[in-house]
């Protein structure tokens, strides 16, 4: 299996010869205040968990054809292709995730029997899972999440009270996002009727 962008195949062009996923930084906020030692950190105050910067991916790949005349067309193709739009990016080791970002085309090179190009794509920090993750039940209920923070939505077919913590939420029947990030790792629940909840899974 080769790299995907959006709904094509790399292989489609030629073969990829390198790629690299970066690392997402941190968004860190820091305040020098005179008088204290070190800086006061509050990159978590605002949402309780830290945020993370876009992630540089870097996709390496040659282009064989039998002349530089069919090596400027394909690669005129790829450029139209990318056009700083923003695309789904599937890689062949992780094939139940994907990226999400805007792609370019950063570099060509051509002699006389192949050609080169790098896609450089301005991504978000997280690989987010193929699949929604849905649980339908009732009573004592488990989500399971990964690494990133999310949001849950919950559809209620009857009028149903929600037991998340400390606090209860009371639903009339219908579709439902509360006010409550699901944090990675396992959080318990309850619920007096049947529910259906859905979420966003993705990890670093």
């Amino acid at each position: 299996m080769t790299v995907i962008i959006g709904d094509k195949p790399l292989s489609d062009w030629g073969y990829v010869t390198y790629y690299d996923l970066g690392v997402p930084e941190i968004d860190e906020k820091k305040q020098d205040i005179p008088g204290r030692n070190g800086s006061l950190d509050y990159t978590e105050a605002l949402t309780g968990f830290p945020t993370y910067n876009n992630r540089p991916i870097t996709i390496k790949m040659s282009i064989t054809k039998r002349n530089p005349i069919e090596f400027r067309e394909v690669m005129s193709e790829i450029r139209n292709f990318c056009k700083r739009q923003k695309k789904k990016i599937i890689f062949p080791d992780d094939v139940t995730h994907y990226y999400q970002g805007r792609c370019s085309v950063s570099e060509e090179r051509i002699d006389a029997v192949r050609g080169d190009i790098e896609i450089s794509i301005d991504a978000e920090p997280y690989a987010l899972k193929n699949s929604i993750t849905e649980i339908t039940g009732s009573g004592a209920l488990e989500l399971i999440n990964e690494s990133m923070p999310t949001v849950v939505s919950i559809e209620c077919t009857d009028a149903t009270n929600i037991v998340w913590g400390e606090k209860t939420y009371g639903l009339d029947a219908g579709e439902h996002t509360i006010d409550k990030i699901l944090p990675p790792g396992t959080t318990s629940i309850e619920a007096d009727n049947e529910v259906i909840i859905k979420y966003q899974e993705g990890r670093l």
